[in-house]
């Protein structure tokens, strides 16, 4: 999780953008790495994915990723 977030930490400004868990039925670790980024970052707005199971098929079960979205 530290690498996940550390890695978007550069490009996040809270003004602009949101973060996104995306996950593949992976409820549980999808809200644990979500409280982990709401211990680290403050007054942060948190969206959850699903991964297609097309790219899943590639990557195996369990595959989970953190990105930034544009705020709308």
């Amino acid at each position: 999780y530290k690498t996940m977030l550390k890695g978007l930490l550069g490009a996040y400004d809270k003004d602009k953008y949101d973060f996104v868990v995306y996950h593949c039925n992976e409820e549980y670790r999808a809200n644990e790495l979500a409280q982990f980024v709401r211990n680290e970052v403050e007054d942060v707005t948190i969206h959850f994915e699903y991964i297609p199971v097309s790219i899943v098929a590639h990557t195996g079960p369990g595959t989970m990723g953190l990105g930034i979205v544009r705020k709308i």
